[in-house]
């Protein structure tokens, strides 16, 4: 795997290990929202209609019976509450509830699960009735939806543009070392006559020179011992190189012709090893 696959992989899975842990996070908040919203509107309306509650001696008066019928109806406009109210046993008043979302902006039903609230229904009883409040936060859980619905979509296209400049700024900066790479390869084969572009980049630029400067040395070194290495074989002398010990590094073939002691085997050893004891006192003085 290429060091720009590599490079673009990294980020765009951690651009999308944040989208999610975002997304993670916009639903813990969402739920807990509509949690304290929904309850806040059960106790609310708990504490109203039981105030409103008409009292025993009164509780087939019509007026009353039309003032709870009322109050309730307004309550029931409350979003996130089911307001249900017994006398006697009988179902009086009945309101609340959501009315049915647009089915195309229904949520999905893992996103409902996760935002329903877990609260008990309130039941009160007073003067020979009973309050039932239920949760309903349909409406709610439905609103919460389409705002993370709108923030995905946006957080997506962010993420997609920021991956396709990083596609594209990753590739100008790994470019120049593509062609440092290619370079090297061609080094490696002993093509020393290529050399690298200049870069819009000061720091590859340096490189790219220090590295023009060194193919240059390299090409000349290289000519020039192949220039050598023709004259000591085309010369008619015999050629002995040493080292710093006196030991044969390397003959030409007019010195194999001249001195039959040379072999393969002479290289490392002490030229004085050679059978000519009369320049043996020369050799010794170099």
């Amino acid at each position: 795997m290429s060091l720009r696959l590599k490079t673009n992989l990294f980020f765009s899975v951690l651009l999308i290990v944040s989208l999610l842990s975002t997304t993670g996070i916009l639903i813990s908040n969402a739920s807990r929202s509509v949690h304290i919203k929904v309850e806040n509107a059960m106790i609310t309306a708990e504490h109203l209609v039981t105030v409103a509650m008409p009292p025993s001696h009164s509780k087939n008066s019509p007026a009353a019976h039309q003032r709870m019928a009322k109050l309730v109806k307004t309550l029931s406009e409350l979003r996130g509450i089911h307001i249900m109210v017994y006398r006697s046993g009988q179902l009086l008043y009945a309101g609340g509830g959501e009315a049915s979302p647009d089915k195309s902006q229904l949520p999905p039903k893992l996103f409902v699960k996760l935002l329903t609230p877990t609260i008990k229904p309130l039941i009160k009883k007073s003067a020979g009735g009973a309050i039932v409040i239920y949760a309903a936060p349909e409406q709610e859980i439905s609103e919460r939806w389409a705002d993370i619905r709108a923030l995905l979509i946006l957080g997506s296209g962010l993420s997609f543009l920021i991956i396709l400049l990083l596609y594209v700024g990753i590739n100008r900066i790994l470019k120049p070392l593509e062609f440092l790479s290619g370079a090297m390869l061609g080094f490696e084969k002993g093509d020393f006559h290529l050399r690298l572009p200049k870069f819009s980049l000061n720091e590859m630029d340096h490189i790219s020179g220090a590295f023009n400067r060194m193919g240059e040395a390299l090409q000349s070194s290289t000519e020039e011992n192949q220039r050598l290495a023709t004259l000591v074989k085309q010369s008619r002398d015999a050629i002995f190189s040493l080292d710093h010990n006196g030991n044969i590094t390397f003959y030409n073939q007019v010195a194999e012709g001249l001195f039959t002691g040379l072999c393969s085997e002479s290289l490392g050893n002490s030229l004085l090893n050679l059978d000519f004891e009369k320049y043996q006192k020369q050799i010794r003085e170099v």
